[in-house]
């Protein structure tokens, strides 16, 4: 039987059937809305060179492995079923393009948006999309479904370097060199991008702030920094506690679309000056206790394990704050609106972000890797909520219950905002007499003892 090893999660490779791979991601598009239940088509070209593919038509979201077609080198279709209509493009690249190992199409609505644009998504909007990409997003003219005309124009894009080719009025084609889930990830972090790039003009400050290339050559390289010095660390009972905490609210969080597979990060303070994160470069989805790291008091990590980037800026919040006890980074959609544009996050706009919140001040992108400081003297359980241009919401509070409602009120209320703003409309916000009734009424409470209901 053949099969196909690919990296979900750096600690457990998994070797999974080629098919098996494409049911699994497959189930995944449809159930993030991001494909009808007979769109799309994902292909595999395993090491004996055999391609597998989805089928023509049937239910994207329950799909078996018997329903993958094989197609054997020299062109030979196995299967109970058809092979996509897309087939000849999916062998077309992978014949032109050896170096790719899974093609990926799909038609999300926000993709779809730039397809009957005939324009590309900015990835200047965020630090991370060159690097998903390619460095560059092709336009391929019209041509009809299943035609040659449409699979010479895909093509031929694959074959001069791109990676990611926008279809005019039909979808996305993604090539990965690596395997089918590295080509969700660019697939999910870009729709979640083009959506996040819609958002920005509601608020009145016309397209989204761009990152300069030599920003995103600064994070790059920022992205790139290994942890050096390792501990082998003795669990205790908090941790593990902890640990099962964090993972739980990773997966809500991506569930709800608040992370996505490449964005996220949480972690939580073990006794006075340690903390557990989670790791660096992980599939959200797939994220487990195992694979979170510890960070002791002198920024150490756990053994054989490299901890998220963000570590070292967490520690510094945790230094800097006492009373923080859990950290969390996050990039939801609607409130990202406000991170790529001058707009103010204005909690005064009902009494739970009022209250939860207490206010959202804006840094400079650099920030999380020039001047993490600079972050850490201002967040608190007074202040709990930093955004940082092109970039995340920094979130602080007693434990992951707490940050992970804090993320929900704070994406939540952004959504309404955005709502509001389609109105054409003025947003009242709360008067600064029920803001104090506010402040007065609903004091900061200090952390609470453990509670292992709400960990």
């Amino acid at each position: 039987m053949t099969i196909m090893k690919e990296v979900i999660n750096v600690s457990r490779p998994v070797a999974l059937h080629p098919a098996e791979i494409i049911c699994t991601v497959m189930k995944r598009i449809y159930d993030a809305n991001m494909t009808t239940v007979s769109g799309g088509n994902l292909s595999i070209m395993d090491e004996e060179g055999n391609m597998w593919i989805s089928p023509s038509g049937n239910d994207k979201a329950a799909l078996s492995i018997t329903d993958i077609s094989q197609v054997l080198p020299d062109g030979t279709i196995v299967g109970k079923h058809k092979a996509s209509v897309e087939y000849p493009i999916h062998r077309k690249i992978m014949l032109a393009r050896p170096d790719i190992k899974a093609v990926f199409h799909a038609h999300p609505p926000a993709l779809v948006t730039m397809s009957i644009l005939h324009q590309v998504p900015e990835i200047a909007v965020l630090p991370t999309l060159r690097r998903l990409c390619g460095g560059k997003i092709g336009v391929a003219p019209y041509g009809k479904p299943s035609s040659e005309i449409l699979a010479d124009n895909v093509t031929q894009l694959f074959a001069s370097g791109y990676n990611t080719v926008i279809l005019e009025n039909h979808g996305i084609f993604i090539g990965s060199k690596v395997g089918l889930f590295e080509a969700y990830e660019t697939f999910e972090t870009l729709d979640f991008a083009v959506r996040m790039e819609f958002n920005a003009p509601l608020l009145g400050n016309g397209k989204a702030r761009k990152l300069s290339s030599s920003q995103i050559d600064e994070y790059e390289s920022f992205l790139d920094r290994n942890a050096h010095e390792h501990f082998t660390p003795y669990f205790t009972s908090e941790e593990l506690l902890l640990r099962q905490s964090i993972v739980r609210y990773v997966k809500r969080a991506y569930a709800k679309q608040l992370f996505t597979s490449t964005q996220g990060v949480i972690s939580a303070r073990v006794g006075k000056d340690a903390f557990v994160i989670t790791p660096k470069g992980y599939d959200r989805a797939y994220v487990e206790v195992d694979d979170l790291v510890s960070v002791n008091s002198d920024g150490a990590c756990e053994e054989d394990k490299v901890p998220d980037e963000m570590y070292l800026l967490h520690k510094k919040i945790y230094d800097a704050n006492e009373g923080v006890m859990c950290v969390m980074n996050a990039s939801p959609p609607h409130a990202m609106a406000f991170a790529i544009t001058d707009a103010a996050y204005d909690v005064r706009l009902i009494p739970e972000c009022y209250v939860r919140l207490r206010e959202a001040k804006k840094f400079p992108f650099e920030s999380v890797y020039a001047n993490p400081q600079q972050i850490a003297d201002y967040i608190s359980l007074l202040s709990p909520v930093a955004i940082v241009e092109n970039n995340c919401f920094i979130i602080a509070s007693f434990n992951p219950f707490a940050a992970f409602d804090r993320l929900e009120i704070l994406e939540y209320t952004a959504k309404s905002v955005l709502y509001s703003k389609s109105f054409g409309e003025d947003i009242i916000n709360i008067t600064n007499a029920q803001s104090e009734e506010l402040r007065q009424s609903f004091k900061v409470p200090k952390a609470p003892p453990v509670d292992l209901n709400i960990l």
